[in-house]
């Protein structure tokens, strides 16, 4: 992380990088081209994913709809969009690793949602969909969910933008 401090503002510099290797190949691509050790692809964003990364004193003077525009030029307005979201707080960079690998949480001083059945059911959901959430008492609540027909559009439409967005 102090790297990161120290870089260009408005830059990381962390990269995609296997075995010291680049990664140079969009990871669903990889994967039905079977170049990859896997079946399935979890891609999941957090709440608060960027807060680390960005200067929080630009957001009244910010433009995400221009950034995005200038970043993407032949992506256009009118495009369906769909995202999942990891959302148990504080959901900042990274907290969602401690769900996917419960054997980290002794190494971080970060209190997680101490629930062996969520934190089994989010970590190993084995090609079933699943919906977390939590009760009115702040019980979780994980429950399998259908795929909609919306969904899985979107899902296709991102796969058939991928050489615009670099994904």
């Amino acid at each position: 992380m102090n790297m990161n401090v120290t870089a260009f503002f408005g830059t990381c510099l962390v990269v995609p990088v296997v075995d010291g290797e680049f990664i140079t190949q969009c990871p669903t691509l990889a994967l039905a081209q079977g170049k990859v050790n896997g079946k399935a692809l979890r891609a999941v964003t957090n709440t608060f994913e960027g807060t680390q990364f960005v200067n929080q004193s630009t957001g009244p003077t910010a433009n995400a709809t221009q950034y995005t525009l200038d970043l993407f030029p032949d992506f256009g307005l009118h495009r369906p969009i769909g995202w999942g979201e990891f959302a148990v707080l504080p959901a900042t960079h990274g907290m969602d690793s401690l769900y996917y690998f419960p054997s980290l949480v002794p190494m971080f001083d970060i209190p997680v949602l101490n629930n062996t059945a969520f934190t089994n059911a989010f970590a190993g959901t084995k090609g079933t969909r699943r919906w977390f959430n939590k009760t009115e008492t702040d019980l979780p609540l994980v429950a399998p969910i259908r795929t909609s027909d919306a969904l899985l559009e979107r899902c296709r439409f991102w796969d058939s933008v991928g050489d615009l967005t670099g994904q």
